[in-house]
């Protein structure tokens, strides 16, 4: 069976935005932004794990400016 489109967003692809983001800002938590990922994909479906892959991403921005 094929694969889904939305599983194309699962917890490896949350490490490779991830380790991009680290290359320019180096207070982004890698390892946070995929946990916070992989704790919520269970039931979404593509846009909402789109939208999930946003939030972390600002989740854990804002997290590292408050250091």
């Amino acid at each position: 069976m094929a694969k889904k489109f939305k599983d194309y967003y699962d917890p490896e692809a949350a490490r490779l935005p991830g380790s991009k983001i680290k290359a320019s800002y180096s207070l982004f938590d890698v390892d946070k932004f995929a946990t916070y990922i992989t704790e919520r994909l269970d039931d979404k479906g593509f846009l909402e794990r789109q939208d999930l892959f946003v939030e972390a991403r600002g989740v854990n921005l804002i997290t590292g400016l408050l250091r």
